[in-house]
């Protein structure tokens, strides 16, 4: 979508984004982390990256209005990492997203209709509410299917989010220096956020293509063709960023970055542009679970690989994080 449409479609998403509903979001993620520490502390051996996806289905669902039973959670969940991993891959793996997708938008279809129906209740503000009610540019109600891909279009890339969180954990072990930081300072916790943001590849690149032929810095494209935006090279891009291969949160502490200097999340502005408008609601998830982490989570950490690959898409440590010895502290 472009033009009026995609600008009408986009301020429905950025509606979501209040201050009062991130600071729910905040307090969600946290009650969540809570939960699931004490589910962990049964546990022998925990892999952060998993739990994380369960963790953030759970609050993420609770945030956007969606009703999750507890013996969904991993079968959703699991869904959701299909269609994460699938982003970038080709082959069995791509077609395991397809049916991942294809289940989860009958999944919330299903629901966007009880709601329109009266027989789901939903509050007002809520990313099921405002979806299942929303009316595109000609005064219409989306349609259900459409509407449920919107409301996927919310909760998938926050429970995505898990990947940054496992990459956080990688940066308070490899530089453990910051995690007191962290949890001393909430400034420095966004500074923090931001950077592992910055300085871990979620997503290496982005593909498009070129809608029209035209020349940019020199440079021909010609309709149809195929583009990747180096997310990853912008982000450690040396004119841009001082010492770029170097971790420094305190590179935030007095940022006016560019509207496509920090692209983890695509660049440009979030209502003409597709800067992806649930970045406010990571940087929220982020910040409470890299807050908690850094205060609250105890664990030993046994031999593994904590490195990644700039040729996987979406990337990850490659161990997803092992703990052992997982307690409250």
């Amino acid at each position: 979508m472009d033009g009026n449409p995609f600008e009408h479609r986009k301020r429905l998403f950025l509606s979501l984004m209040t201050p009062t509903a991130l600071d729910q979001l905040f307090e969600i993620t946290t009650k969540h982390w809570n939960l699931a520490l004490e589910r962990w502390n049964k546990k022998r051996k925990v892999v952060l990256y998993d739990e994380a996806l369960y963790l953030l289905m759970r609050a993420s669902c609770e945030w956007a209005g969606v009703p999750l039973k507890e013996n969904e959670v991993e079968k959703r969940a699991n869904d959701f990492a299909l269609m994460i991993d699938g982003f970038g891959s080709l082959g069995p793996k791509h077609i395991q997203s397809r049916k991942a997708r294809k289940r989860s938008e009958q999944w919330i279809e299903d629901l966007i209709l009880d709601v329109r129906n009266g027989k789901l209740k939903a509050e007002k503000g809520t990313a099921i509410f405002e979806m299942a009610m929303h009316r595109d540019h000609d005064g219409n109600h989306l349609d259900p299917r459409m509407a449920a891909i919107e409301l996927l279009n919310v909760i998938r890339p926050s429970v995505a989010v898990s990947k940054f969180i496992a990459f956080g954990a990688v940066a308070m072990e490899e530089y453990p220096e910051e995690k007191e930081k962290v949890a001393n300072s909430e400034d420095y916790l966004y500074y923090f956020a931001q950077e592992v943001r910055r300085f871990y590849p979620f997503v290496p690149y982005l593909p498009a293509r070129t809608k029209k032929d035209f020349t940019w810095q020199g440079y021909s494209f010609t309709e149809g063709q195929l583009v990747l935006v180096d997310v990853y090279g912008t982000n450690h891009d040396p004119r841009i960023w001082e010492d770029p291969d170097t971790f420094n949160p305190d590179r935030f502490r007095n940022w006016n970055g560019g509207l496509f200097d920090l692209i983890p999340q695509g660049g440009g502005d979030y209502e003409k542009n597709h800067r992806c408008p649930g970045e406010w609601a990571t940087m929220e998830i982020l910040k409470a679970s890299f807050q908690y982490m850094s205060r609250h989570l105890s664990y030993t950490l046994p031999k593994q690989d904590l490195s990644y690959s700039l040729t996987k898409m979406p990337a990850i440590p490659k161990s997803g994080f092992l703990m052992k010895k997982v307690e409250k502290k």
